[in-house]
């Protein structure tokens, strides 16, 4: 009975440090990108209101970024498509996921408001850095 309860505690400590790591990765990056979208009409509540914003971005982009993801891989694994095309695909999707999600987002939560232009500014620059990694070597 102790050593399962303390299994169960080790878990769960271990699972609530990782959960801890990647609220913090989420609010650093929720920081960031609120400074950026405010200088193109991005109003916010509080701060705690920009990284409600981008946590629900997360959880509620996760079904598009899988797509946005397999589907450019799968199109070059089929020859449908060169490595060039691959990369592009995956930029405009990973983008165009990511704004479709912040609209989603930004009409539930009323403690925030973003324009047109800080959506696509802020999802075209989301989506940036992670363009090189999303698509299989040659």
């Amino acid at each position: 009975m102790k050593d399962a309860l303390k299994k169960f505690l080790t878990a769960l400590l271990g699972w609530g440090i990782i959960a801890l790591l990647i609220l913090a990765i989420i609010s650093v990056l929720a920081i960031f990108g609120g400074a950026i979208m405010r200088f193109f009409g991005f109003t916010y509540d509080s701060i705690g209101s920009i990284i409600l914003f981008f946590v629900f971005i997360t959880l509620a982009g996760f079904p598009l970024e899988v797509v946005a993801s397999a589907l450019p891989k799968a199109l070059l694994s089929l020859g449908r498509i060169s490595h060039r095309a691959c990369k592009v695909l995956s930029f405009v999707l990973d983008a165009c996921g990511t704004a479709i999600t912040m609209l989603f987002v930004d009409t539930l939560m009323d403690s925030v408001s973003a324009s047109g232009s800080a959506i696509a500014v802020c999802s075209l620059l989301l989506a940036l850095p992670w363009g090189e990694s999303k698509t299989p070597d040659d």
